[in-house]
């Protein structure tokens, strides 16, 4: 690339965090991983707040728009730095690395400024509680939360905006995962006087001033906790702030690290380590912080509010078809597309999805039949211990268990497909990315694929098939030992449609696989596989309603409900 403005065409190159494939292949699993905790925790804090009417406090007001904002702050550096490992690509296009730069500073800004308005916010609940709901009224609190997305927007465009005035040299290389401020305008070629101005000016507004903000309240807070006369007064004074004091510490102190071992030492994967910390470490350990130290909040999450209770009736259940729902729609679709429009490419990209999402929603099957049957175990041998035993708080960790250990179990099969190579003959066989066919066309040595699949289907398949047959080896002991036949009836009709899932999930899963080591046939095996990727998942429900009091009452209602409202649109059209 020559000399002279390339704000028209020029492509960076992130070199990122290395180029040995098998680091690169731990690296996509470890920021994926982290990525996904970080949304879903931030987003479940979002839901929690809105969801809630006890949360409808200016402090958590503020704590959902900061988990938005970390939400942000991290979607604008790692998805692309995970496409990159993925695809083995390092280039990003000047516009890409402008705009990365612009939300980049926004959502730090905008952390930064939220942090600021929670510190004050927590200044008057403790200098000033009794004029507490009349200082934070609805409205200062909109406007506080308005203004400081307002500020970020506007704040992040003067560091932007001059980026485009400046010439960049040949060498474009970022010792980055992202488009880092200083590192971009390190490559410049023209002067960046006034763009070092420009930076030094947004941290004073941006920064300094706000850090001074929060070190005030503390400082404010600190001595009307130190004249509390009692310990326990203290105590609860510090706890009302010591989530706030946490985040803020690592938000500041990891932002301070990055910058002070960027300049202690030139090494690029000290600071690339140091970024990590605060673009994704940070936000994503904000939500337990909060969660972990906020008894409303952990209130909520544990389901300790008895109006929650009767949720957890059919919990699994909703569980369970909303992960047939994924394992259907993980496939059907393209076939379906595949079908209309006469193609049958795919994407590598889009197999090795097909392959993750496959087996992400295979094994949250397996999981929740298990917790089901456990569920079930309970209820007929110790009916008497139910209530205690099913908690809710239990109900929740193992629904929410069996979701986290399936993303992450689904990731080693996965993986291990991106370090192969494929010969010239890439015809799979299948209307789906199936893994054991896209393992048959690779040139390379499968062994270690082979060893993950195998070492997965022990964990995520034996190992939950074994519980399942454990529980109902129980419960049909304690049917046998119920004297009258009506005793004996009701304790089974109460497994009865788990029962027939069960053996309708695992029978055709046997099917395909006892098919297609018995013969060869595609078309049997292609047959086997619609058995158990759209029929069974298709019949759950059926099942389910069919054989379920409550299911077919509610069914009811909701039925009887869309029947006004139906009546009442056809009267306004016509």
């Amino acid at each position: 690339m020559e000399r002279g403005n390339q704000t028209g065409t020029g492509n960076f190159i992130l070199l990122g965090f290395t180029d040995d494939p098998d680091l690169q292949s731990l690296l996509l699993g470890l920021l994926l991983s982290g990525y996904l905790v970080t949304v879903t925790g931030n987003l479940l804090i979002i839901l929690a707040v809105i969801s809630d009417s006890h949360l409808h406090t200016p402090m958590y007001f503020f704590l959902s728009n900061l988990s938005l904002a970390d939400i942000g702050f991290t979607s604008t550096t790692i998805p692309k730095a995970l496409r990159n490992i993925h695809t083995h690509s390092k280039g990003i296009t000047f516009a890409g690395c402008v705009s990365q730069v612009y939300f980049f500073v926004l959502f730090g800004c905008q952390d930064n400024l939220l942090l600021t308005v929670m510190a004050y916010d927590r200044f008057v609940a403790i200098c000033h509680p009794l004029h507490y709901v009349a200082i934070m009224s609805p409205r200062l609190c909109l406007l506080m939360a308005l203004g400081s997305w307002m500020v970020s927007v506007l704040g992040s465009l003067p560091d932007t905006l001059t980026i485009l005035r400046l010439s960049f040299c040949t060498k474009i290389e970022i010792p980055h995962f992202f488009c880092d401020l200083p590192a971009v305008l390190k490559l410049a070629c023209s002067d960046t006087l006034i763009n070092n101005i420009v930076v030094f000016s947004m941290i004073i507004v941006l920064g300094v001033f706000p850090l001074t903000g929060i070190l005030f309240s503390y400082s404010q807070i600190f001595s009307s906790i130190l004249r509390i006369s009692s310990v326990r007064g203290k105590y609860k004074a510090f706890s009302t702030c010591g989530s706030h004091l946490l985040v803020v510490s690592l938000f500041y102190g990891s932002s301070l690290g990055v910058y002070l071992s960027s300049v202690a030492t030139q090494s690029s994967t000290m600071n690339l380590m140091a970024s990590v910390m605060y673009t994704m470490v940070t936000p994503m350990l904000n939500p337990f912080i909060y969660s972990l130290r906020n008894r409303d909040i952990k209130g909520l999450f544990l389901l300790r509010d008895c109006s929650y209770c009767n949720i957890l009736d059919h919990l699994f259940l909703s569980n369970l078809s909303l992960a047939d729902i994924g394992f259907t729609s993980t496939t059907i679709p393209k076939a379906l597309r595949n079908i209309h429009t006469h193609s049958k490419g795919i994407t590598f990209a889009g197999c090795v999805s097909q392959v993750y999402f496959f087996v992400l929603f295979g094994c949250q099957d397996n999981l929740l039949l298990t917790v089901m049957a456990y569920d079930r175990f309970v209820a007929i041998c110790h009916p008497l211990h139910y209530v205690a035993i099913m908690s809710p708080r239990l109900c929740l960790l193992m629904a929410l268990g069996s979701w986290m250990v399936s993303v992450l179990g689904s990731l080693p099969d996965t993986l291990t497909i991106l370090r192969l190579s494929f010969c010239t003959k890439i015809e799979i066989p299948h209307f789906f990315c199936d893994l054991p066919a896209v393992l048959k066309l690779a040139c390379s040595d499968t062994l270690i694929n082979n060893i993950v699949v195998f070492s997965m289907i022990i964990v995520l398949g034996v190992f939950p098939l074994t519980g399942i047959l454990f529980s109902y080896s129980q419960i049909f002991s304690s049917i046998l030992r119920i004297s009258s036949d009506r005793g004996k009836y009701k304790a089974f009709s109460t497994c009865g449609s788990h029962l027939l899932v069960v053996s309708l999930f695992y029978g055709s899963s046997l099917g395909v696989y006892l098919s297609s080591v018995a013969t060869q046939s595609s078309t049997i095996n292609l047959m086997a596989s619609v058995m158990y990727t759209m029929v069974t998942p298709m019949l759950n429900p059926f099942i389910y309603s069919l054989r379920n009091r409550d299911i077919k009452v509610a069914l009811g209602r909701v039925l009887t409900k869309m029947v006004p409202l139906s009546e009442r649109v056809d009267a306004r059209l016509s």
